[in-house]
C-alpha cells in the first residue's frame, strides 16, 4: 500500500518527531509513506527540516495566490499519479483543502486525522465540498462527537503514540532529590486571567521558600504581557522562556513537573513525551482528552485560582515519593495506551479496512 501523508505547517512543527517514527513503523509493516509537506522552514536546526519517511518529500506552498493554486495542484497530482498512491492521509486542518483537491482530482480516498475539538467541529464543513473515507480521532469522546455529526463516515479512535524508551528519569529523580525542582509550563499567552492565576501561584510557592525553576512556553505575540506578569510576581530570576516547545522536547520532558496552564481542547504530543519520561502532569480539566484524567499521573486543578494552583502543585513539591509515584503512573498510561508501535499497527489496519488488503500472487503451476 502506498499512502500520501499531507501535513500542515503547524502540525509539522509540533509533531515531526512522532510522525517520523510512525512513518518508519508503517513502512516496516508494508505501508510505504510518501509525504507532501509545506516548504521548509527557514531555521535549519528545527527537526521539521528532516524528512519524514524514507524518500524526499514533495513540497507545496501553503500561502499562494488563488490563480496559481490550480497550477500547483496539477503539478502535485501528476507526481502523485506516478507514485501509485492508494490513499491520502492528511494531518492539520490547514492542509485539508489541498489534500481534498488532490483526492478529488486523482480519485483516491482521503482520511482526516484530527487533534482536538476545533478540528472535530470542522469535519462536517469539509465534507460539504469533499468526500472523506474516514476520520481518525485521538480520544473516545472526540470519536463520539465526530460520529454523531458525520454518521456516514467511518470514524476510528486511535490514540497518539510516543516511544517509551529506557526509564532514565527514575535514576535521575533519586540522584537529584535535594536539587531545585524544574517545572515546564505550556499554554501561556492564550488567556490573561489564566496566566495571572498560574504565575501568582508560582509566586506564592516561591515566598514559601520552595526552590523551583521554570521553563515557560510563551508565543511571540503575547510575550510582552506575559513578561510584565512575571516581573510583577518577581519570577524573572527563576524563569526561562521559550517560544516553540517542539524545539526543546528533551528539555521539557526532563523537567520534574509539567503544567498545562490553559484549556486547549487538543492533544499536544510533547505532553505524551513528558509522561513517557515519568513526568507528572498538572492541568485544568480537559474533557476531550482521555489521557489527561485523574489517576494517570495527572493532577487536576480546581478551582482555577492562585490558591487552586498552589493546592495542586505544592504536594508534589513537598513529597518526592508522591512525585515519583505520579511519574510512574504517567509512564504506565503511555505503556498501556500510547505506544507508537501500537498506533502504527492500528493506523495500518484502518487503512486496510478502507483500501483493502492486497491479495498475494498465486504460485504459477
Amino acid at each position: 500500500m502506498n499512502v500520501l501523508l499531507v501535513v500542515d505547517r503547524n502540525h509539522l512543527m509540533h509533531e515531526c518527531l512522532q510522525l517520523r517514527r510512525l512513518a518508519v513503523a508503517l513502512t516496516a509493516n508494508g505501508c510505504s509513506v510518501k509525504t507532501l509537506l509545506p516548504e521548509s522552514p527557514d531555521e535549519d536546526d528545527h527537526p521539521a527540516v528532516k524528512p519524514i519517511g524514507i524518500e524526499s518529500p514533495l513540497r507545496y506552498k501553503d500561502k499562494i495566490a488563488r490563480w496559481l493554486a490550480s497550477e500547483q495542484i496539477d503539478d502535485i497530482c501528476e507526481k502523485v499519479e506516478r507514485m501509485g498512491i492508494d490513499l491520502i492521509w492528511t494531518i492539520g486542518h490547514e492542509a485539508w483543502s489541498i489534500a481534498g483537491m488532490i483526492s478529488r482530482k486523482v480519485e483516491r480516498p482521503i482520511v482526516l486525522q484530527i487533534d482536538g475539538l476545533q478540528e472535530a467541529r470542522k469535519v462536517r464543513k469539509f465534507r460539504r465540498n469533499f468526500e472523506t473515507a474516514g476520520v481518525i480521532t485521538p480520544s473516545e469522546s472526540l470519536r463520539a462527537l465526530v460520529s454523531r455529526k458525520n454518521p456516514k463516515n467511518e470514524v476510528r479512535m486511535i490514540p497518539r503514540g510516543v516511544a517509551a524508551g529506557r526509564n532514565q528519569s527514575m535514576i535521575a529523580a533519586e540522584n537529584n532529590r535535594n536539587e531545585s525542582i524544574s517545572i515546564a509550563i505550556l499554554g501561556c499567552g492564550r488567556n490573561k486571567a489564566t496566566d495571572k492565576a498560574c504565575f501568582e501561584a508560582l509566586s506564592i510557592l516561591r515566598r514559601k521558600n520552595h526552590d523551583i525553576h521554570c521553563v515557560v512556553e510563551i508565543p511571540d505575540s503575547p510575550r510582552v504581557d506575559a513578561w510584565k506578569m512575571l516581573r510583577r510576581n518577581q519570577l524573572i530570576d527563576v524563569v526561562t522562556t521559550i517560544s516553540e516547545s517542539p524545539r526543546f522536547t528533551r528539555l521539557i520532558a526532563a523537567c520534574d513537573l509539567l503544567i498545562r496552564s490553559s484549556v486547549e481542547d487538543r492533544i499536544r504530543p510533547i505532553v505524551l513525551e513528558a509522561m513517557a519520561e515519568n513526568t507528572p502532569i498538572i492541568t485544568r480539566a480537559e474533557r476531550w482528552l482521555d489521557h489527561l484524567q485523574s489517576g494517570n499521573g495527572v493532577t487536576l486543578v480546581d478551582p482555577h485560582t492562585p490558591e487552586g494552583w498552589v493546592a495542586a502543585i505544592e504536594p508534589l513539591l513537598e513529597n518526592s515519593e508522591r512525585r515519583m509515584a505520579d511519574g510512574v503512573a504517567a509512564r504506565r498510561e503511555i505503556e498501556r495506551n500510547h505506544l507508537s508501535s501500537v498506533r502504527a499497527n492500528d493506523v495500518m489496519v484502518f487503512f486496510e479496512d478502507i483500501v483493502g488488503v492486497p491479495s498475494l500472487p498465486m504460485e504459477q503451476a
